[in-house]
């Protein structure tokens, strides 16, 4: 909730973006389908393909080089996945804190689920915001 929180302050005072922005050319029944489409995907698919290869794959395979510390390599392994993980966001900085939040939500109990929970959460809440003031430009 923390992360959708912060995203959508520090993001929703940009120019609000509609939807029928986000899908131009398309007919109002087809711009209604996108956004039931992006608000589906952006909840339940982002998070899991997104926490399997960050968190799961790439964070713990770092974690896991040989000579780093059982402190040293948890810390360099959220580290590098969240540079990553803010490379293929537009808010750089904004993507990094959240992965970085992610990424320490898998470490506390060692379970990629409560990550893949948590980035749902924040998405849900970031798209309910997009689809009830129209600020597509959230997402």
């Amino acid at each position: 909730i923390g992360i959708a929180i912060v995203w959508l302050f520090a993001l929703s005072g940009e120019e609000p973006t509609p939807l029928a922005e986000t899908a131009p050319g398309l007919g109002a029944a087809m711009i209604v389908v996108w956004g039931v489409f992006r608000l589906l995907g952006t909840t339940f698919l982002v998070p899991v393909v997104e926490e399997f290869f960050f968190r799961g794959y790439l964070m713990r395979r770092i974690s896991e080089i040989p000579g780093l510390g059982p402190k040293s390599g948890p810390v360099l392994g959220v580290l590098a996945s969240s540079v990553l993980f803010a490379i293929v966001h537009n808010a750089l900085f904004l993507a990094f804190v959240c992965g970085v939040v992610f990424g320490l939500v898998a470490l506390r109990r060692g379970q990629l689920f409560d990550a893949i929970l948590a980035h749902a959460v924040a998405n849900g809440l970031i798209g309910i915001w997009a689809l009830v003031f129209n600020d597509w430009s959230v997402i």
